[in-house]
Parts: structure tokens; sequence; C-alpha cells
């Protein structure tokens, strides 16, 4: 019996040597528990942490190390808790902080707990993920937060996401179906444009979002087919010519908002053609731009043009968004100065006029540009408000536009070659015709021609050849 027990001493002594410093197993424990039976048992660790912070979390960690950083990892698991080490001091910090805390508890169609689940709080206007929370191994979930009124989305690998309103702080017992999941090769395919009865709806890449100055420079990067927009003047139109309104989240879209448009919040861009939403008004054709809804917060937007070819035109604007809860404000300030001074058009005309009397003569008229001026100053200021409720958004706006333009001047020298004979062919003339014993005369003689390349219309009075006088009775018919 001595020589058995000797021969497995030797055994046990590796197991003991190999046995973590950090050697913990927890079931359902509460976080902030676990973490003070591990600084009771290492105050060399030097932990800090507030105890009622964390005891909304728990663990069921299982711990083997020789890492303090690492036992500590291993305890927080997958909770919003944060580890920060500065020295030999460890300090431990929930990431969520509220004055609400939601709770409740997921389970699958058999009343088994879903463990592991993550639950995101969303807010209700554009589903924005304010915070979110795990599931422990009983399912059971605690979560704090600031807002009221939100939305909770449950999605676990192997279950169908569930959504739930909640009205109330304790959201109770959420019933996850199971999605059995077959895990293919993962393959990346590209959609940015799907079709749908009513719309087309088209997504733009991120290079595009960030090349784009404003939304009309958006529609033309993206190319999408059933659009067309001039080069002169921004305006969208359809294949056709038809005219396109364009609308950002099914509101009319002014100029000031098409310049402003922050191209980085644009989520998706959907064309229709005869819509029967009532918020299009009836337009027949519609380019609406689906945007990123702030909560809280907003942007502002510094425009500036510069254009020294023709003269001196500058264009600066600043457009600055600014959300706070249902209330969204866009104020739009700009500055339009224009001084153009080689703006104008050279006319050459060519007359060629004749009668049946004279002979046709050419005369050219050449009017050549010199000089011309045109000054136009602008300084529109808009401010709006809009209120988004549930079921309406009401808009309401205000504008002031001072313009100041001078009159326009303009030169121009005016010059007329004199008049230069041409050589007229000689008439022909018939010979007679018989028909039932009775003769005809046919005469013919030169007609007056005019023909002309001018951008101003010169009036002629046209010659009409005077018939010539028969001795004989009209053919017979």
């Amino acid at each position: 019996m001595k020589k058995l027990i000797l021969a497995l001493l030797p055994l046990l002594v590796p197991v003991a040597v190999t046995a973590g410093i950090y050697s913990y197993r927890f079931s359902a424990t509460p976080l902030s528990e676990a973490l003070a039976l591990i600084a009771g048992d290492h105050p060399a660790m030097k932990l800090n942490f507030i105890y009622n912070e964390l005891g909304n979390y728990t663990t069921s960690a299982r711990i083997d190390t020789d890492n303090p950083h690492e036992a500590l990892r291993l305890a927080v698991g997958l909770n919003p808790v944060s580890i920060i080490r500065d020295g030999d001091r460890f300090y431990v910090e929930a990431l969520q902080h509220g004055k609400y805390l939601y709770t409740g508890r997921t389970t699958d169609t058999e009343g088994e707990p879903v463990v592991a689940a993550t639950v995101m709080l969303l807010a209700p206007k554009d589903y924005t993920a304010i915070t979110y929370g795990i599931t422990d191994a009983d399912g059971r979930f605690s979560i704090p937060c600031d807002r009221h009124d939100v939305i909770a989305r449950f999605t676990c690998m192997g279950y169908a996401p569930a959504y739930r309103k909640c009205s109330g702080f304790s959201l109770g017992t959420v019933v996850m179906t199971q999605l059995p999941i077959q895990l293919n090769a993962i393959h990346a395919d590209a959609r940015n444009q799907t079709a749908y009865p009513n719309k087309t709806t088209y997504i733009p890449t991120p290079r595009q979002r960030n090349a784009a100055q404003n939304a009309i420079d958006l529609l033309r990067q993206m190319a999408i087919p059933q659009l067309s927009i001039s080069l002169a003047d921004n305006s969208v139109t359809t294949p056709t010519g038809q005219p396109v309104s364009i609308f950002i989240n099914w509101l009319p879209a002014s100029a000031q908002e098409i310049e402003g448009l922050l191209t980085t919040d644009v989520r998706r861009i959907e064309y229709m053609d005869f819509p029967s939403d009532p918020r299009f008004n009836g337009h027949p054709h519609v380019v609406n731009f689906i945007m990123q809804q702030y909560e809280y917060g907003g942007y502002t937007k510094a425009i500036a043009n510069e254009n020294f070819l023709v003269g001196l035109s500058s264009r600066v604007s600043v457009y600055s968004k600014f959300a706070y809860r249902r209330m969204t404000y866009d104020l739009y300030a700009g500055a339009s100065n224009h001084d153009i001074q080689h703006a104008g058009t050279s006319i050459t005309g060519n007359y060629r006029l004749g009668a049946s009397d004279a002979t046709p003569v050419q005369i050219t008229r050449s009017e050549s540009f010199d000089n011309a001026r045109f000054k136009y100053n602008q300084y529109p200021v808009t401010l709006r408000a809009t209120y988004d409720s549930d079921k309406t958004r009401t808009p309401s706006a205000s504008t002031s536009t001072k313009a100041r333009s001078p009159r326009p001047t303009a030169t121009s020298t005016f010059r007329a070659q004199p008049p230069t004979a041409i050589p007229t062919p000689k008439a022909s003339r018939t010979p007679r015709a018989s028909s039932h014993g009775r003769a005809t005369t046919i005469s013919s003689c030169p007609t007056a021609s005019i023909s002309a390349s001018a951008h101003r219309q010169i009036m002629a009075t046209p010659i009409t050849p005077t018939p010539t006088a028969h001795r004989h009775p009209p053919p017979v018919r």
C-alpha cells in the first residue's frame, strides 16, 4: 500500500503546481459580489469599483489564471463594464448609467431561458441604438437608461428577432421563437438598387456620399437612369424632359435645403412615378431622400464658390441644422455677389433681296460686341422649424431676401456693307399649250427671296408678280 501511494504522489504534484492564483466558479452571481470576493482574497490587486453600480449585472464565469487583469476580464464577461489598469490599481466601472432600469427575462417557446441574448434599447423615432444589455444564465437582464418609451430588440443566434414596445420599465417574459439557421459560405453581394412595384430604391456608396457636395451632386454621381440633370442650371428632369420634384424625408425640399444637405447622412434615395402617398402633394415624378434623423444635435455646413472667368462672381452660404426631441430647426444664410463684364453677343447677318423689276442685291450686317457690365447682389436668410410627431409633420418657415441690382449696361458697334449686285438668271418662258383649240400663255418672272442668319428679325415685304393679260379665253376644264 505504501508503494502505491508513493507511486501516485508524483502525479498529484503537477496538478497542484498548475492551479492558478485566481481560481473561481460563479453561477448567476451578482458581479459586485464576485468582484468583492476577488478583492477580499487578493488585497494586493488594489481593486476599485462602486458596489451598487454593478449590482444589476451577473456573472457565471469560470476563472483559473495567474493574471489579475485576465481574471477581472473573465469575471466581467459580456457585461457593459470597463476595466482600466493604472499601475498596480484596477478600476471597474459600468458603461451604462441612467435613472430608469429596464428589466425582464427571455425564454424560448418551451420556457427554457435564452442565454447570452442581446437586448438593444432603440429610439422610437429612427431606431437609433441607445444602450444594450446581455441576458444571464437564467435569461434575465437589467439595463439602466435615461430614456423612457423606448423599443426593445431581442436577438440571439438560432432565434428570430423579437421586438417589444416598452410602455413601462418591467418587460416581463419575452418569448423568442427558435429559428434554425444553416450556415453556408459567405458571399458578398452589393445590392445598391432595389425595384418595388411603386418605387425604386437606390443606396449610395460611401465613396459617393463623401465625394458629393450637395443633393444634386449626389444624384449626378449615382447616375440614376430615370433622371436627367442639366449641367447649366442643375435642374432635375426625366429623360423626356418632365420636371422631377425633390423631397427630404417626405417634406418638399427648398433650394437652401438641397444645397445644405449633408450627403453622409443619406441612407437611401427613392424614385417614384405618380406616387399615391398624399405627402407628395400629387407630384407626378418624385425623388425622396431618406436621411438620418437626429434625436438631438445636428451639423453646420459652409459653402463658398468663386468664379473669375467672365468677371468677379462669388457665392457664400452657411446652412445649420439642429434637432432636439420632436423639433428640428434649419437656418440658412447666404450672400451672392456678381460683377460680370465680359458677357455679350456678336451678330453677323447676310440678306439677299430681289424683285421682278430690279437686280437682286446682297447686304451684310455686322454687330460686334465691345463691352458690358452686369452687377447683382443678393442676401437670402431662411429659418424653418419642423414639429415631428408620430402622425404628422408640421413645418413653418420664414424667409427674408435683400437684393440689389443696378441697371445693366452694354455697348456694341454696328456695321453694314454697301449692297452688292447679284447677276440675275434670264427668265425662261414655256411654249404655248393647246387644249381643245384654245391656247393659254404661261408667263414667268423673278421671285423675291430673303435669307438671313441673325438674332434679330428683319421684316421684308414680298414682291408679288403682276399677272399677264391674255386675249384668249380660259381653257376648258
